[in-house]
């Protein structure tokens, strides 16, 4: 039923994310021991030839995603006007400010200690944040087209990728990640 009410539904996922991320937050120390196991696994599967293709696959998924939402807004525009695009726009680029200021409130550090590669704070991956914030722009800005579910998808394998690519390339911590996902709903 609460999908057939979009305000409510919204509503709701948004609480239960914060009551989520609130969650996190209250407990990440206790969530060590899970970061923990997951960076000695992506350590010990980790290569040279694995880390470029996971780079490049992050890469391509953020620029591809920030290039969907461009094509999506602009044929929006043409469907609908600016009215009904701008409040995702504006909530994206608010995104943008609300992951950097995130970061140095929580002020954890990244999980590799190797100089020059990851440099800033880690919580919440700002990437996946924003990546996450841009895929929901993309699904209610191509909800009026006809093919829709092809924009969706889209803009899902590029979240999945930048999810699975920041733990992977070791910039992350698993709980990072989750706080990302759960900041931007």
């Amino acid at each position: 039923a609460w999908l057939e009410a979009p305000g409510r539904g919204g509503v709701m996922i948004a609480a239960v994310a914060a009551i989520a991320l609130g969650t996190l937050v209250a407990t990440i120390d206790r969530w060590v021991p899970v970061d923990d196991a997951i960076w000695r696994w992506v350590l010990l599967a980790r290569g040279c030839g694995t880390d470029v293709l996971v780079e490049r696959a992050v890469d391509v998924a953020t620029h591809g995603l920030a290039v969907l939402l461009a094509i999506v807004c602009v044929l929006h525009l043409r469907s609908g006007g600016a009215g009904t695009a701008w409040p995702w726009l504006a909530t994206w680029l608010l995104g943008l400010l609300a992951s950097k200021t995130l970061k140095h409130v929580f002020t954890r550090d990244r999980p590799s200690t190797l100089p020059d590669l990851t440099v800033g704070y880690s919580f919440p991956s700002a990437h996946v944040m924003n990546g996450v914030l841009a895929a929901l722009a993309v699904v209610a800005l191509a909800w009026c087209f006809r093919r829709r579910v092809r924009w969706w998808l889209l803009a899902a394998a590029a979240v999945v990728t930048l999810v699975l690519g920041r733990v992977l390339l070791a910039r992350h911590w698993g709980t990072d990640v989750l706080g990302g996902v759960l900041a931007a709903l």
